[in-house]
Protein backbone atom coordinates (compact mmCIF):
# COMPACT_ATOMS: atom_id res chain seq x y z
CA UNK A 1 0.00 0.00 0.00
CA UNK A 2 2.68 2.82 1.00
CA UNK A 3 4.28 1.60 -2.64
CA UNK A 4 1.46 2.64 -4.33
CA UNK A 5 1.12 5.69 -2.63
CA UNK A 6 4.16 6.55 -3.62
CA UNK A 7 2.51 6.99 -7.09
CA UNK A 8 1.31 9.59 -6.58
CA UNK A 9 2.49 12.94 -8.45
CA UNK A 10 2.54 14.77 -5.22
CA UNK A 11 6.21 15.17 -4.41
CA UNK A 12 5.03 16.12 -0.71
CA UNK A 13 4.17 12.60 -0.17
CA UNK A 14 7.15 10.85 -1.34
CA UNK A 15 9.20 13.14 1.09
CA UNK A 16 7.07 11.89 4.10
CA UNK A 17 8.11 8.72 3.43
CA UNK A 18 11.42 8.65 2.56
CA UNK A 19 13.00 8.53 6.42
CA UNK A 20 10.86 5.42 6.51
CA UNK A 21 12.11 3.65 3.91
CA UNK A 22 15.83 4.66 4.75
CA UNK A 23 15.38 3.23 8.38
CA UNK A 24 14.00 -0.38 7.00
CA UNK A 25 16.67 -0.49 4.06
CA UNK A 26 19.29 0.42 6.61
CA UNK A 27 18.26 -2.41 9.62
CA UNK A 28 20.53 -5.48 8.88
CA UNK A 29 17.59 -7.65 9.71
CA UNK A 30 15.22 -6.82 7.47
CA UNK A 31 16.84 -6.07 4.58
CA UNK A 32 18.69 -9.58 4.70
CA UNK A 33 14.86 -10.78 4.37
CA UNK A 34 12.64 -11.44 0.94
CA UNK A 35 10.35 -8.50 2.35
CA UNK A 36 11.36 -5.28 0.59
CA UNK A 37 13.55 -6.82 -2.57
CA UNK A 38 9.91 -7.11 -4.98
CA UNK A 39 9.68 -3.69 -4.27
CA UNK A 40 12.88 -2.11 -5.42
CA UNK A 41 12.23 -1.58 -8.69
CA UNK A 42 9.54 0.68 -7.89
CA UNK A 43 10.71 2.63 -5.25
CA UNK A 44 13.80 3.62 -7.34
CA UNK A 45 11.47 4.54 -10.29
CA UNK A 46 9.17 6.58 -7.89
CA UNK A 47 12.24 8.55 -6.07
CA UNK A 48 13.71 8.96 -9.90
CA UNK A 49 10.65 10.81 -11.46
CA UNK A 50 10.37 12.94 -8.41
CA UNK A 51 14.35 14.18 -9.07
CA UNK A 52 13.43 15.68 -12.48
CA UNK A 53 13.24 19.08 -11.59
CA UNK A 54 9.85 21.38 -12.87
CA UNK A 55 10.00 24.56 -14.65
CA UNK A 56 7.95 26.54 -11.61
CA UNK A 57 6.85 29.37 -14.29
CA UNK A 58 4.70 26.61 -16.00
CA UNK A 59 3.38 26.12 -12.95
CA UNK A 60 2.36 30.07 -12.72
CA UNK A 61 1.11 29.48 -16.22
CA UNK A 62 -0.88 26.56 -15.65
CA UNK A 63 0.90 24.96 -18.67
CA UNK A 64 2.36 22.40 -16.59
CA UNK A 65 0.28 18.97 -16.25
CA UNK A 66 -1.41 18.39 -13.42
CA UNK A 67 0.07 21.93 -12.49
CA UNK A 68 -3.02 22.19 -9.39
CA UNK A 69 -1.28 19.40 -7.80
CA UNK A 70 2.11 21.29 -7.40
CA UNK A 71 0.28 24.79 -6.35
CA UNK A 72 -1.63 22.93 -3.51
CA UNK A 73 1.96 21.52 -2.70
CA UNK A 74 4.37 24.18 -2.62
CA UNK A 75 3.63 28.03 -1.54
CA UNK A 76 5.59 29.63 -4.61
CA UNK A 77 9.26 28.46 -6.29
CA UNK A 78 11.37 28.93 -3.63
CA UNK A 79 8.97 26.40 -1.48
CA UNK A 80 9.38 24.73 -4.16
CA UNK A 81 13.23 25.05 -4.57
CA UNK A 82 13.87 23.84 -0.73
CA UNK A 83 11.51 21.26 -0.74
CA UNK A 84 13.55 19.59 -4.18
CA UNK A 85 16.94 20.30 -2.16
CA UNK A 86 15.65 18.37 1.03
CA UNK A 87 14.72 15.17 -0.86
CA UNK A 88 17.93 15.25 -2.95
CA UNK A 89 19.64 15.36 0.31
CA UNK A 90 17.23 12.44 1.96
CA UNK A 91 17.60 10.18 -0.87
CA UNK A 92 21.44 9.99 -1.11
CA UNK A 93 21.13 6.73 1.70
CA UNK A 94 17.87 5.93 0.14
CA UNK A 95 19.49 4.99 -2.75
CA UNK A 96 22.57 3.71 -1.77
CA UNK A 97 20.84 1.30 0.54
CA UNK A 98 18.95 0.33 -2.14
CA UNK A 99 21.94 -0.74 -4.21
CA UNK A 100 23.65 -2.52 -1.15
CA UNK A 101 20.44 -4.64 -0.70
CA UNK A 102 19.43 -5.12 -4.39
CA UNK A 103 22.33 -4.68 -6.46
CA UNK A 104 20.94 -6.51 -9.47
CA UNK A 105 17.66 -5.21 -9.78
CA UNK A 106 19.05 -1.91 -9.03
CA UNK A 107 21.48 -2.04 -11.68
CA UNK A 108 18.89 -2.92 -13.99
CA UNK A 109 16.74 0.00 -13.20
CA UNK A 110 19.33 2.16 -14.21
CA UNK A 111 20.27 0.71 -17.01
CA UNK A 112 16.97 0.90 -18.30
CA UNK A 113 16.46 4.38 -17.35
CA UNK A 114 19.84 5.77 -18.53
CA UNK A 115 19.01 3.95 -21.86
CA UNK A 116 15.61 4.91 -22.49
CA UNK A 117 16.68 8.54 -21.72
CA UNK A 118 19.36 8.30 -24.07
CA UNK A 119 16.70 6.82 -26.70
CA UNK A 120 14.00 10.10 -25.43
CA UNK A 121 16.59 12.89 -25.04
CA UNK A 122 20.06 12.05 -26.22
CA UNK A 123 20.29 14.10 -28.82
CA UNK A 124 18.49 16.58 -27.27
CA UNK A 125 14.58 16.21 -28.24
CA UNK A 126 12.57 17.97 -28.02
CA UNK A 127 15.02 20.69 -29.12
CA UNK A 128 12.68 23.14 -26.77
CA UNK A 129 14.22 26.39 -24.72
CA UNK A 130 16.77 27.02 -27.59
CA UNK A 131 19.14 30.04 -27.32
CA UNK A 132 18.51 31.82 -30.46
CA UNK A 133 21.80 33.33 -30.80
CA UNK A 134 23.86 29.52 -30.93
CA UNK A 135 20.70 27.47 -31.58
CA UNK A 136 22.08 25.12 -28.17
CA UNK A 137 19.46 24.20 -25.89
CA UNK A 138 19.96 25.54 -22.41
CA UNK A 139 19.55 24.21 -18.73
CA UNK A 140 15.51 24.65 -19.03
CA UNK A 141 15.28 22.10 -21.76
CA UNK A 142 13.66 19.20 -21.24
CA UNK A 143 16.84 17.02 -22.10
CA UNK A 144 18.90 18.55 -19.88
CA UNK A 145 16.46 18.84 -16.75
CA UNK A 146 15.88 14.92 -17.21
CA UNK A 147 19.50 13.70 -17.49
CA UNK A 148 20.44 16.08 -14.29
CA UNK A 149 17.60 14.16 -12.58
CA UNK A 150 19.54 11.12 -13.33
CA UNK A 151 23.48 11.49 -12.02
CA UNK A 152 22.50 11.32 -8.10
CA UNK A 153 20.86 8.35 -8.11
CA UNK A 154 23.28 6.72 -10.61
CA UNK A 155 25.97 7.95 -8.20
CA UNK A 156 24.32 6.73 -5.00
CA UNK A 157 23.37 3.30 -6.23
CA UNK A 158 26.45 2.55 -7.66
CA UNK A 159 28.66 3.62 -4.51
CA UNK A 160 25.92 1.20 -2.87
CA UNK A 161 26.70 -1.78 -5.01
CA UNK A 162 28.45 -4.44 -2.46
CA UNK A 163 32.25 -4.97 -4.12
CA UNK A 164 31.55 -8.97 -4.03
CA UNK A 165 28.98 -8.65 -6.77
CA UNK A 166 31.72 -7.25 -9.92
CA UNK A 167 34.96 -8.69 -8.44
CA UNK A 168 35.36 -12.28 -8.02
CA UNK A 169 37.84 -11.79 -5.48
CA UNK A 170 35.75 -10.19 -3.05
CA UNK A 171 33.56 -12.77 -0.71
CA UNK A 172 30.22 -12.08 -0.31
CA UNK A 173 28.87 -12.93 2.87
CA UNK A 174 28.03 -16.68 4.28
CA UNK A 175 24.46 -16.11 4.12
CA UNK A 176 24.04 -14.84 0.69
CA UNK A 177 21.74 -16.94 -2.28
CA UNK A 178 22.19 -16.93 -5.48
CA UNK A 179 25.84 -15.11 -5.38
CA UNK A 180 26.22 -16.49 -9.15
CA UNK A 181 23.31 -14.82 -10.36
CA UNK A 182 23.14 -11.57 -8.70
CA UNK A 183 26.88 -11.21 -10.03
CA UNK A 184 25.92 -11.76 -13.57
CA UNK A 185 22.84 -10.17 -13.60
CA UNK A 186 24.74 -6.87 -12.00
CA UNK A 187 27.27 -6.85 -14.12
CA UNK A 188 25.67 -7.29 -17.29
CA UNK A 189 23.74 -4.57 -17.16
CA UNK A 190 26.62 -2.29 -15.31
CA UNK A 191 28.42 -3.15 -18.52
CA UNK A 192 25.69 -2.22 -20.41
CA UNK A 193 25.13 0.99 -18.95
CA UNK A 194 28.81 1.59 -18.66
CA UNK A 195 28.97 1.12 -22.18
CA UNK A 196 25.81 3.51 -23.44
CA UNK A 197 27.74 6.39 -21.42
CA UNK A 198 31.08 6.57 -22.94
CA UNK A 199 29.95 5.93 -26.86
CA UNK A 200 27.07 8.54 -26.25
CA UNK A 201 28.31 11.43 -28.19
CA UNK A 202 26.10 14.73 -27.86
CA UNK A 203 26.39 17.86 -29.75
CA UNK A 204 24.68 20.31 -27.34
CA UNK A 205 27.18 22.13 -24.83
CA UNK A 206 24.31 21.76 -22.26
CA UNK A 207 24.34 17.80 -23.07
CA UNK A 208 27.81 17.48 -22.63
CA UNK A 209 28.07 19.26 -19.03
CA UNK A 210 25.65 15.93 -18.04
CA UNK A 211 27.20 13.91 -19.32
CA UNK A 212 30.81 14.63 -17.66
CA UNK A 213 28.58 14.08 -14.62
CA UNK A 214 27.39 10.60 -15.41
CA UNK A 215 30.96 9.71 -16.34
CA UNK A 216 32.81 10.68 -12.98
CA UNK A 217 29.80 8.69 -11.72
CA UNK A 218 31.13 5.20 -13.43
CA UNK A 219 34.91 5.55 -11.11
CA UNK A 220 32.94 3.07 -8.60
CA UNK A 221 32.40 0.77 -11.43
CA UNK A 222 35.74 1.38 -13.28
CA UNK A 223 37.24 0.49 -9.52
CA UNK A 224 36.73 -3.06 -10.36
CA UNK A 225 36.18 -3.19 -14.39
CA UNK A 226 38.32 -0.65 -15.98
CA UNK A 227 37.50 -1.96 -19.87
CA UNK A 228 36.16 1.54 -20.84
CA UNK A 229 38.15 3.93 -17.98
CA UNK A 230 39.89 5.10 -21.04
CA UNK A 231 37.62 6.02 -23.31
CA UNK A 232 35.96 8.26 -20.07
CA UNK A 233 38.96 9.96 -19.20
CA UNK A 234 39.56 10.74 -23.04
CA UNK A 235 36.13 12.21 -23.28
CA UNK A 236 36.89 14.76 -20.45
CA UNK A 237 39.83 15.22 -21.33
CA UNK A 238 38.79 16.33 -25.13
CA UNK A 239 35.74 18.54 -23.33
CA UNK A 240 38.73 20.23 -21.33
CA UNK A 241 40.20 21.52 -24.29
CA UNK A 242 36.69 22.28 -26.39
CA UNK A 243 36.80 26.16 -27.99
CA UNK A 244 33.88 28.54 -26.50
CA UNK A 245 31.20 26.84 -28.71
CA UNK A 246 28.70 28.80 -27.03
CA UNK A 247 29.25 32.31 -27.72
CA UNK A 248 29.18 33.03 -31.53
CA UNK A 249 30.91 35.97 -32.10
CA UNK A 250 34.46 37.44 -31.12
CA UNK A 251 33.71 39.60 -27.79
CA UNK A 252 37.49 41.07 -28.30
CA UNK A 253 38.97 40.70 -24.85
CA UNK A 254 39.24 36.72 -24.94
CA UNK A 255 36.63 35.94 -22.38
CA UNK A 256 34.69 32.83 -22.41
CA UNK A 257 30.77 32.25 -21.70
CA UNK A 258 30.30 31.19 -18.32
CA UNK A 259 28.08 27.87 -19.70
CA UNK A 260 31.88 26.91 -21.36
CA UNK A 261 34.11 27.88 -18.80
CA UNK A 262 31.32 25.27 -16.24
CA UNK A 263 31.70 22.65 -19.00
CA UNK A 264 35.33 22.85 -18.83
CA UNK A 265 35.04 23.04 -15.04
CA UNK A 266 32.63 20.26 -14.55
CA UNK A 267 34.97 18.11 -16.79
CA UNK A 268 38.44 19.32 -14.88
CA UNK A 269 36.12 17.72 -11.27
CA UNK A 270 35.16 14.84 -13.19
CA UNK A 271 38.42 14.07 -14.16
CA UNK A 272 40.60 14.22 -11.03
CA UNK A 273 37.81 12.37 -9.29
CA UNK A 274 38.22 9.18 -11.39
CA UNK A 275 41.69 9.96 -10.90
CA UNK A 276 42.11 9.91 -6.92
CA UNK A 277 39.41 6.84 -6.99
CA UNK A 278 41.47 4.32 -9.58
CA UNK A 279 44.58 5.87 -10.37
CA UNK A 280 46.22 2.10 -10.61
CA UNK A 281 44.04 1.61 -13.62
CA UNK A 282 45.08 4.83 -15.15
CA UNK A 283 49.26 4.37 -14.92
CA UNK A 284 49.94 1.53 -18.11
CA UNK A 285 48.51 4.68 -20.08
CA UNK A 286 50.52 7.19 -18.03
CA UNK A 287 52.75 8.04 -21.06
CA UNK A 288 49.29 8.75 -23.24
CA UNK A 289 48.00 11.12 -20.68
CA UNK A 290 51.13 12.95 -19.97
CA UNK A 291 51.16 13.72 -23.84
CA UNK A 292 47.69 14.75 -23.93
CA UNK A 293 47.74 17.01 -21.17
CA UNK A 294 50.52 18.96 -22.00
CA UNK A 295 49.20 19.65 -25.03
CA UNK A 296 46.31 20.74 -23.33
CA UNK A 297 48.37 22.46 -20.88
CA UNK A 298 50.26 24.43 -23.62
CA UNK A 299 46.79 25.68 -25.34
CA UNK A 300 46.11 29.09 -25.07
CA UNK A 301 42.32 28.48 -24.85
CA UNK A 302 42.90 26.62 -21.37
CA UNK A 303 41.20 28.39 -18.45
CA UNK A 304 43.55 28.35 -14.90
CA UNK A 305 41.46 26.43 -12.84
CA UNK A 306 41.66 23.66 -15.76
CA UNK A 307 45.51 23.62 -15.34
CA UNK A 308 45.11 22.96 -11.43
CA UNK A 309 43.01 20.06 -12.61
CA UNK A 310 44.99 18.68 -14.83
CA UNK A 311 48.27 19.13 -12.71
CA UNK A 312 46.20 17.13 -9.80
CA UNK A 313 45.07 14.45 -12.35
CA UNK A 314 48.83 13.38 -13.39
CA UNK A 315 49.40 13.88 -9.84
CA UNK A 316 47.27 11.26 -8.81
CA UNK A 317 48.12 8.52 -10.83
CA UNK A 318 51.86 9.11 -10.86
CA UNK A 319 51.41 8.42 -7.53
CA UNK A 320 49.88 5.20 -8.08
CA UNK A 321 53.26 4.18 -10.06
CA UNK A 322 55.52 1.18 -7.74
CA UNK A 323 58.95 2.15 -8.63
CA UNK A 324 59.79 4.99 -6.54
CA UNK A 325 62.36 6.55 -8.55
CA UNK A 326 59.92 6.55 -11.74
CA UNK A 327 57.14 8.13 -9.54
CA UNK A 328 59.50 10.91 -7.92
CA UNK A 329 61.13 11.37 -11.55
CA UNK A 330 57.35 11.77 -13.27
CA UNK A 331 55.92 14.32 -10.53
CA UNK A 332 59.46 16.24 -11.06
CA UNK A 333 58.58 16.72 -14.59
CA UNK A 334 55.60 17.64 -14.04
CA UNK A 335 56.17 20.26 -11.78
CA UNK A 336 59.04 21.58 -14.21
CA UNK A 337 57.62 24.84 -15.48
CA UNK A 338 56.53 25.97 -12.32
CA UNK A 339 59.61 25.16 -10.70
CA UNK A 340 61.44 27.10 -13.40
CA UNK A 341 59.22 30.30 -12.42
CA UNK A 342 60.11 29.94 -8.84
CA UNK A 343 63.78 30.31 -9.82
CA UNK A 344 63.03 32.59 -12.38
CA UNK A 345 65.04 36.07 -11.59
CA UNK A 346 61.54 37.94 -12.58
CA UNK A 347 59.72 35.92 -9.50
CA UNK A 348 62.69 36.47 -7.17
CA UNK A 349 62.35 40.19 -7.71
CA UNK A 350 58.70 40.59 -7.20
CA UNK A 351 58.92 38.44 -3.52
CA UNK A 352 61.93 40.10 -2.54
CA UNK A 353 60.74 42.65 -0.48
CA UNK A 354 57.75 43.96 0.93
CA UNK A 355 57.90 47.09 -1.08
CA UNK A 356 58.61 44.75 -4.28
CA UNK A 357 55.61 42.83 -3.50
CA UNK A 358 53.33 45.69 -3.25
CA UNK A 359 54.80 46.95 -6.45
CA UNK A 360 53.75 44.06 -8.01
CA UNK A 361 50.05 43.61 -6.98
CA UNK A 362 49.73 46.91 -8.22
CA UNK A 363 49.33 48.84 -4.25
CA UNK A 364 52.29 51.32 -4.18
CA UNK A 365 50.85 52.94 -8.12
CA UNK A 366 47.18 52.65 -6.56
CA UNK A 367 48.91 54.88 -3.48
CA UNK A 368 50.58 57.41 -6.31
CA UNK A 369 47.38 57.76 -8.08
CA UNK A 370 44.10 56.50 -7.36
CA UNK A 371 43.20 56.53 -11.12
CA UNK A 372 45.17 53.37 -11.62
CA UNK A 373 42.74 51.45 -9.43
CA UNK A 374 40.39 52.19 -12.46
CA UNK A 375 42.92 52.09 -15.55
CA UNK A 376 41.58 49.73 -17.06
CA UNK A 377 45.38 48.68 -18.68
CA UNK A 378 46.77 48.86 -15.64
CA UNK A 379 44.32 46.49 -14.35
CA UNK A 380 45.16 44.10 -16.53
CA UNK A 381 48.66 43.84 -15.88
CA UNK A 382 48.68 43.99 -12.28
CA UNK A 383 46.21 40.71 -12.64
CA UNK A 384 48.69 39.37 -15.07
CA UNK A 385 51.48 39.85 -12.96
CA UNK A 386 49.50 37.74 -10.11
CA UNK A 387 48.39 35.19 -11.78
CA UNK A 388 51.95 34.49 -12.45
CA UNK A 389 53.26 34.95 -9.43
CA UNK A 390 50.51 33.04 -7.67
CA UNK A 391 49.80 30.11 -10.12
CA UNK A 392 52.85 28.41 -9.91
CA UNK A 393 52.47 28.00 -6.31
CA UNK A 394 48.81 26.58 -6.38
CA UNK A 395 49.74 24.43 -8.86
CA UNK A 396 52.88 22.65 -6.88
CA UNK A 397 50.19 22.95 -3.59
CA UNK A 398 47.69 21.07 -5.36
CA UNK A 399 49.93 18.62 -6.65
CA UNK A 400 51.59 18.16 -3.24
CA UNK A 401 48.59 18.01 -1.26
CA UNK A 402 47.54 15.12 -3.74
CA UNK A 403 51.20 13.35 -3.47
CA UNK A 404 51.21 13.76 0.74
CA UNK A 405 47.58 12.14 0.44
CA UNK A 406 48.68 9.09 -1.43
CA UNK A 407 52.18 8.66 0.90
CA UNK A 408 49.77 9.06 3.73
CA UNK A 409 47.92 5.83 2.18
CA UNK A 410 51.03 4.25 1.52
CA UNK A 411 53.12 4.12 4.52
CA UNK A 412 54.14 1.31 6.67
CA UNK A 413 55.56 2.50 9.87
CA UNK A 414 59.41 3.79 10.36
CA UNK A 415 60.14 7.39 10.35
CA UNK A 416 57.18 9.42 9.65
CA UNK A 417 55.51 6.83 7.65
CA UNK A 418 58.12 5.74 5.36
CA UNK A 419 58.38 2.38 4.00
CA UNK A 420 61.54 0.70 4.50
CA UNK A 421 62.82 2.67 6.96
CA UNK A 422 63.14 1.10 10.21
CA UNK A 423 60.73 2.07 12.91
CA UNK A 424 61.76 2.53 16.61
CA UNK A 425 63.43 -0.48 18.66
CA UNK A 426 65.28 -0.75 21.75
CA UNK A 427 68.26 0.65 20.33
CA UNK A 428 67.18 2.96 17.60
CA UNK A 429 64.73 5.95 17.73
CA UNK A 430 62.56 7.30 15.10
CA UNK A 431 64.27 10.92 15.69
CA UNK A 432 67.86 9.93 15.49
CA UNK A 433 69.95 11.20 12.38
CA UNK A 434 69.06 12.90 9.25
CA UNK A 435 66.60 11.58 6.84
CA UNK A 436 67.77 11.74 3.14
CA UNK A 437 65.34 12.92 0.40
CA UNK A 438 65.66 9.67 -1.39
CA UNK A 439 64.80 7.64 1.70
CA UNK A 440 61.80 10.38 1.79
CA UNK A 441 60.86 10.18 -1.95
CA UNK A 442 60.32 6.20 -1.02
CA UNK A 443 56.89 6.87 0.12
CA UNK A 444 56.23 11.05 -1.44
CA UNK A 445 57.41 11.81 -4.23
CA UNK A 446 57.15 15.10 -4.00
CA UNK A 447 59.33 15.33 -1.17
CA UNK A 448 62.65 15.69 -3.25
CA UNK A 449 60.95 19.54 -4.38
CA UNK A 450 61.42 20.63 -1.30
CA UNK A 451 65.00 22.27 -1.55
CA UNK A 452 63.61 23.73 -5.12
CA UNK A 453 60.51 25.38 -3.09
CA UNK A 454 61.64 26.24 0.35
CA UNK A 455 63.81 29.24 -0.11
CA UNK A 456 61.37 30.91 -2.47
CA UNK A 457 58.44 29.84 0.05
CA UNK A 458 60.45 31.62 2.86
CA UNK A 459 60.80 34.54 0.80
CA UNK A 460 57.33 35.31 -0.23
CA UNK A 461 56.11 34.49 3.57
CA UNK A 462 58.75 37.23 5.17
CA UNK A 463 57.58 39.66 2.59
CA UNK A 464 53.60 38.92 3.34
CA UNK A 465 54.04 39.22 6.76
CA UNK A 466 56.38 41.76 6.95
CA UNK A 467 53.39 44.23 5.37
CA UNK A 468 52.07 44.33 9.15
CA UNK A 469 55.38 45.68 10.43
CA UNK A 470 54.05 48.89 11.95
CA UNK A 471 56.24 51.05 9.02
CA UNK A 472 54.76 49.94 6.32
CA UNK A 473 51.14 49.23 7.90
CA UNK A 474 50.97 52.94 9.49
CA UNK A 475 51.87 53.78 5.77
CA UNK A 476 49.10 51.80 4.12
CA UNK A 477 46.64 52.77 6.67
CA UNK A 478 46.64 56.46 5.80
CA UNK A 479 45.60 55.86 2.14
CA UNK A 480 42.02 55.50 1.58
CA UNK A 481 42.96 52.50 -0.77
CA UNK A 482 46.13 50.89 0.35
CA UNK A 483 44.52 50.70 3.75
CA UNK A 484 42.37 47.03 1.59
CA UNK A 485 45.65 45.61 0.92
CA UNK A 486 45.48 44.70 4.67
Amino acid sequence: LLVEVLHHPSGRICTEQINMWSMLLRDPQIAKTPVLQPHAKDLIACYMNQLVKIRWEEVENETLPQYKIHEVSFDDEDDYNGWMADLRSKSSLFFKFLGSMCPETSAEVMKERVQSALATFGAGQPLNFIDPTNNQITQKSDAVMYFEGCVQPLENVLSGIPPWTLDDASAPPKEQKNVGSIRKRTRAALSELTQMLVTWSPNYLWLRFRRASLLETLKYYWKHEPSTLLQGVDSLIRYIGLPDEWTTTNSGDGRMSTETVGLKKRSGVALVSIAKRVPHHLVPWLTELSNATSNLLSSPGLIPLNQMHLYEFLSCVASAVEDPATRSGFIANVLSNPLEILASAEFQQQIASPTALLETLGVTKVGENQQNATNVEYVKKVTRDYNHLFTALNRLLSVGKRCNEAARKRGAGGIGGVRGIPGPSQHHFADEGPVSLQDLAINDPFAPLWPQILPSLVTLTTSVLSVWRPEHQAALLRNPLQRYAL
